[in-house]
């Protein structure tokens, strides 16, 4: 080969590694948006820092503005860039707030413990408002911490405010000015987001075909599916967004459909692969082959960034083509493949570009949605009727306050790290199970941390250029890493703050001990307050999770009828993401119940089984969604009958889940698809098929959640 062939295909070679290192970073993460929100925070903490160590504030100033900047640009993006103004310029008022009550307390211990609970107290209540809660109460318990930690004096008074003001104006620039909460560049990153995810799912059914059905490569299958799926949904919540881009309710659609193709193909693989009769050698090529082309425009479409040529390849046009001289064991394997290149086809055209090659079907959109929102849950004693907001501020100033007294006993100087570990198991939990598990959590980041920390700041320690630049990547990695794994945050947190203390010429070893020893009383005073002080129960908690999905999947299946027969114009797409939303509700709700570390096991394999089949009811809703039409089935006497009875089923299994006296039996029928749409002189269409197809395995997987959720089955009708 010669000099310039060896470099140019070195040079491809090259190309090639940093477009698959692209596509994984995308792929994990949808949209860049853990990567923006990282990189926000640590351009805002830098830029904070350089300008008030330019302005010659001292260094307690300097990691105040810096701290006030990080909380600021890591708070909740708001829906519009007027609101993130609003948040950011009102944040001043709790923040200086806090921060002037706790100097002006400084000489006077126990009002200022008292106090500090007040604000621990307001900042969890008024997480109730809209919006607004959150980002305001979190930085004024985090400014009244921060003046603990610095030492804030009456005298600092004026520098540390002006220092907040300087913080919050960079938080402000990056956030609104540099990386804006919303952007048209934000829809395409989520879209290629899920085009890498979708070229991973048929990636790993391709390996799947390739190399067997083994353990490894079913659970790959299963967890690249899972992956793809919350991609979807991100690419829902911008289309939700008010800046969404035009003709949203045709992407939302189009998405949809091919992540249902996707799920199918999957499940289609699988079954193929684990059947007594599998395809053939050459139809396992042939599947791998057609596979491979998929995935070559799927990547070729990334990298174009939708524009130029697309050609749909005439075997997923042409439905004879697709299963043309194939065995009966690959037919429904290859028609699934070619069912995913339709879904692509239809997802580029929902773009408005050019697509070559035979055309393919396409759907009417349905422009109006049914607000069917579930029934409340009945209250229960006085947990039940006080806000979650109320309750959790009542658990959290009672879980700090004993924080506070573990703390001093452990260390009068440093008893503010048993208060954050108390205060922040309480943000983003419902039960005590959650609280429970986020605790240990903590712990177990704050344990490894040390260590690295202990290590890691002795190797550094008076090397200031080395320190700052460790500081910033701990800083970035932190909150890169916040959405995935809350211990990888809080191991980076406790780095940062080894290196922290080094720059402060304040570090020792015994230092990152005593913060493990603050950390494990301040969780474990929080886990007491969740588990005695109005505690909700994360078996109860997921009873109402349950009950409210039941009663979204009524709505939703009563609204397939009005679509499918009475010719009523329902959004059913989404009230399909609805249901999705509840069942993350109901997953988020079980984790506790599902964790290695629940002692009872005997409950966490029927609570897995109750979550799999409360899924399976979730995926047959979104394959209902993406196919049914306006009046498909007009006047069809037999699908409202079916709905009526799958609607009634939901309800008697949400009677069981209150606790009502007396709930009735379920009712089962043998096969209500074969009597659906029998009146259609021409019978069903493929798409009106596949929508009833969904209904009929909806139904099933309702009659299975009778064992889990305890409910009765009627006899069946003779």
């Amino acid at each position: 080969m010669s000099a310039a062939g060896s470099t140019l295909a070195l040079r491809r070679r090259w190309t090639d590694l940093i477009a698959s290192g692209y596509d994984r970073l995308v792929a994990s993460d949808p949209g860049l948006a853990r990567l923006r929100l990282a990189l926000g925070v640590l351009v805002s903490v830098v830029l904070a820092v350089v300008i008030l160590g330019l302005a010659g504030f001292a260094i307690t100033g300097a990691l105040l503005g810096a701290s006030i900047a990080m909380v600021a640009s890591s708070g909740p993006v708001q829906p519009t860039v007027r609101k993130q103004a609003a948040v950011i310029v009102l944040t001043i008022l709790p923040a200086a707030g806090a921060l002037t009550l706790s100097a002006l307390l400084s000489g006077h211990h126990v009002v200022s413990d008292l106090v500090f609970l007040v604000v621990i107290f307001v900042a969890v209540y008024i997480r109730r408002i809209p919006d607004y809660g959150f980002p305001l109460g979190f930085p004024a318990f985090m400014m009244f911490f921060f003046a603990s930690f610095v030492g804030a004096s009456p005298a600092a008074l004026p520098m540390l405010l002006l220092a907040i003001a300087v913080g919050l104006a960079c938080a402000g620039l990056i956030r609104i000015v540099v990386l804006p909460p919303r952007s048209a560049r934000t829809f395409r990153r989520v879209r290629r987001g899920f085009q890498a995810r979708l070229a991973q799912v048929l990636d790993s059914v391709a390996d799947l075909l390739a190399d067997g059905p083994a353990t490894g490569r079913l659970d790959r299958v299963r967890r690249r599916v899972d992956r793809m799926h919350e991609s979807a949904l991100m690419v829902e919540a911008e289309l939700d967004s008010p800046l969404a881009p035009a003709g949203a309710t045709v992407h939302q659609r189009r998405v949809l459909a091919a992540e249902l193709a996707a799920e199918s193909l999957a499940h289609e693989a699988r079954r193929a692969m684990t059947a007594t009769d599998r395809p053939s050698e050459a139809d396992r090529e042939l599947a791998r082959a057609r596979l491979g082309t998929l995935i070559e425009l799927i990547r070729v479409d990334r990298q174009r960034g939708g524009s130029g040529e697309f050609r749909v390849p005439d075997w997923v046009c042409d439905r004879e083509q697709r299963v043309a001289g194939v065995d009966p064991a690959a037919r429904g394997l290859l028609w699934a493949i070619a069912e995913v290149g339709a879904a692509v086809a239809r997802s580029r055209k929902a773009n408005h570009r050019p697509v070559l090659g035979p055309p393919v079907d396409d759907e009417e959109d349905v422009p109006e949605r049914a607000d069917r929102d579930p029934v409340a849950p009945p209250v229960r004693g006085l947990v039940g009727r006080l806000l979650p907001s109320t309750r959790q501020a009542i658990q959290a100033t009672v879980g700090c306050g004993l924080a506070i007294l573990a703390g001093e006993l452990l260390s009068p100087q440093r008893w503010y790290w048993a208060v954050i570990a108390a205060f922040v198991v309480f943000a983003g939990t419902s039960s005590a199970g959650q609280t429970l598990m986020k605790g240990f959590r903590r712990v177990v980041g704050t344990m490894i941390g040390i260590v690295t920390g202990t290590v890691v700041a002795l190797l550094v320690a008076g090397d200031l250029p080395l320190v700052a630049g460790l500081l910033f990547v701990c800083i970035f990695a932190a909150f890169y890493l916040m959405a995935i794994s809350y211990s990888a945050m809080t191991f980076f947190i406790t780095v940062m703050l080894g290196l922290l203390y080094s720059l402060l010429g304040t570090f020792t070893p015994g230092l990152l001990v005593l913060r493990l020893e603050e950390t494990a009383a301040g969780a474990a005073a929080g886990a007491l307050a969740a588990l005695v002080v109005l505690p909700t129960s994360t078996k109860s908690m997921l009873r109402d999770s349950v009950a409210r999905l039941l009663d979204r999947l009524a709505g939703f299946v009563t609204s397939t009828v009005e679509l499918m027969a009475d010719g009523e114009l329902v959004d059913l797409i989404d009230a399909s993401r609805d249901v999705d939303a509840d069942l993350n509700a109901v997953q988020t709700s079980a984790e506790p119940l599902l964790h290695r570390i629940s002692p009872r096991r005997a409950r966490r394999s029927d609570t897995r089984h109750l979550v799999r089949v409360l899924t399976r009811c979730a995926h047959h809703a979104r394959g209902i969604a993406a196919n049914a039409e306006v009046a498909a089935l007009p006047a069809d006497r037999t699908l409202a009958e079916v709905g009526a009875r799958v609607a009634a089923n939901l309800h008697r299994l949400r009677a069981v889940l209150r606790d009502e006296p007396h709930p009735e039996p379920l009712v089962r029928d043998e096969n209500p698809a074969a009597a659906i749409g029998r009146g259609v002189p021409a019978g069903l269409d493929e798409r009106t098929r596949r929508a009833v197809d969904h209904l009929t395995q909806l139904d099933q997987a309702i009659i299975a959640l009778a064992r889990p959720l305890g409910a009765r089955l009627a006899d069946r009708p003779r």
